[in-house]
């Protein structure tokens, strides 16, 4: 049976002994998780195995593929190796500089820069990201355990959803936040009947170190903090509920955000996420202060605190061993399906590896689309910041790293920031390219692009996601260098030296 009635706050009676519900109301409002029955679940060995066993098995995609085909991910490890490696790189250092800032999504620039002292930048990612998992599983697990007052087998099930849409994109600092807001309700429920003081303090070093992940991970926090002391409000004595006292410490409740708030001051969309951070998710757009999915990342967090609110009776031991064969076998046919995928995008993502091993070391790269509708199916989605590798393994410039001021602290130096995206925009398309340098001088109504004189600006140009039949767009300028599945690599300027140097995947 899967009760959720404690976070409903609703419960039946039975005769002669509280229900499950019953007993976790007087957990929640009297102090302290009540022992319940141990006799109906699985022993806290058996419950350990069995993460250890689906953590492996939820690992295996990210152990075998050091590029996992996300989004955002290649982006996002190339900034890691310039912040680990630029003051002894001369290329990066002369196209790069790290200034350290008090803003969002630094968990992974503190994480993975300092893995790389004892593993390479690949291993460095891998590790982040089971991190991540674990973190995320572990703290839905604990807050079952605190919700309930012992260990359930039950939050397992959440393993299956860490393979979600938000993960393909490659948010990596907020699925890390997912983790540790899990963490914090944790710490909070544990420190519910401690001193006030204690319990602000701790939460305020949880807020601080969201903050830190991504503000999102924060408005989680605050969303699940919110629900626990509401319903905690809601089963308190009618008599105590409307005191002063207890609606004080309710309204305390939040005082650990305003540190985050004052950090905002240092972030330029601060002041209007504080406006409109708190709107429901029916009312959240795609894309909120230049961050995608904003609508989408809610739900899967709020599913993982969910899960931790149920609970499950399983009082015959061929029914917990049923269970825990069907968990183990639901989550192999997800990693099984994750895998197939990830294998059938491996030839195309080690086809770029090959293309980047042809561009001379510090060069200067621009990205472009042949097709400006393309990059949204889930296949595709890799292919969009995957010249970043060339920051990885040639030490590159590339004009779509994520180097936007206030919102990462690797930024392109003065003299080559004209020649890169600084908004986290859209890649030029070859129209674009082939517009006259004249044509954009004569229009009053656009400004050049950072891409206007690509000709003299860059070395080599990727245009993605090209069909089969596409043809050389520019074969005065353009040198075909590499021609892959959904890509080409041209050498820019030197279209006769290299004409014959093409090579196909």
């Amino acid at each position: 049976m899967v009760d959720f009635g404690p976070f409903r706050g609703l419960g039946v009676a039975k005769r002669g002994a509280p229900t499950v519900p019953a007993a976790v109301q007087t957990a929640v409002v009297g102090g302290g998780a009540r022992q319940l029955d141990r006799a109906a679940d699985f022993s806290n060995g058996q419950i350990a195995a069995l993460f250890v066993t689906l953590a492996v098995i939820t690992s295996i995609p990210i152990l075998l593929y050091p590029w996992p085909p996300l989004a955002d991910y290649m982006n996002h490890l190339a900034r890691m190796r310039v912040i680990a490696v630029i003051d002894g790189d001369p290329d990066l250092s002369r196209f790069y500089q790290v200034q350290w800032q008090l803003i969002p999504n630094l968990m992974m620039d503190l994480i993975v820069p300092t893995l790389q002292r004892v593993a390479n930048i690949y291993l460095a990612g891998q590790i982040y990201t089971i991190m991540s998992f674990v973190l995320i599983i572990s703290g839905t697990l604990a807050l079952n355990r605190q919700l309930y007052g012992h260990w359930s087998v039950l939050p397992l099930i959440a393993f299956p959803l860490l393979y979600n849409n938000v993960f393909l994109v490659g948010t990596m600092n907020y699925i890390f936040g997912i983790g540790l807001a899990l963490w914090a309700l944790v710490a909070w429920a544990a420190l519910r009947e401690r001193a006030l003081a204690l319990r602000l303090a701790v939460s305020t070093l949880f807020v601080l170190a969201l903050f830190f992940c991504h503000l999102f991970s924060v408005g989680l926090y605050a969303l699940g903090l919110f629900a626990y002391e509401v319903q905690r409000l809601a089963l308190s004595e009618p008599a105590r509920r409307w005191r002063l006292s207890t609606l004080a410490e309710f309204v305390a409740t939040g005082l650990p955000f305003l540190p985050a708030a004052a950090l905002l001051l240092f972030h330029p969309f601060g002041w209007t996420l504080l406006a409109v951070g708190g709107i429901a998710y029916w009312a959240l757009p795609r894309v909120m202060f230049d961050t995608y999915m904003a609508d989408q990342r809610l739900p899967i967090a709020v599913a993982f605190m969910v899960v931790a609110c149920a609970h499950l009776n399983l009082r015959d031991d061929f029914v917990r061993r049923g269970f825990a064969t069907v968990l183990v076998l639901l989550l192999a046919v997800r990693v099984l399906e994750v895998q197939s995928v990830w294998a059938d995008l491996a030839r195309q993502t080690n086809a770029f590896r090959e293309s980047v091993a042809h561009i001379d070391r510090g060069a200067k790269v621009l990205v472009a689309y042949a097709d400006p509708e393309a990059g949204e199916e889930a296949r595709d989605l890799w292919l969009s910041h995957a010249a970043c590798l060339a920051i990885l393994e040639r030490s590159a410039l590339v004009t779509t790293a994520f180097t936007v001021v206030g919102k990462q602290i690797l930024h392109v130096r003065d003299d080559y920031r004209g020649r890169v995206d600084t908004e986290d925009g859209t890649p030029p398309t070859v129209k674009q390219l082939l517009k006259p340098t004249e044509a954009w001088d004569d229009d009053d109504d656009a400004e050049p692009g950072y891409w206007s004189r690509w000709g003299a600006d860059f070395d080599y140009l990727y245009i993605l996601f090209t069909r089969p039949d596409f043809e050389n767009p520019d074969p005065v300028r353009l040198a075909p260098v590499y021609a892959g599945d959904r890509f080409m690599l041209y050498r820019v300027g030197e279209a006769q030296i290299a004409g014959g140097s093409q090579t196909s995947n």
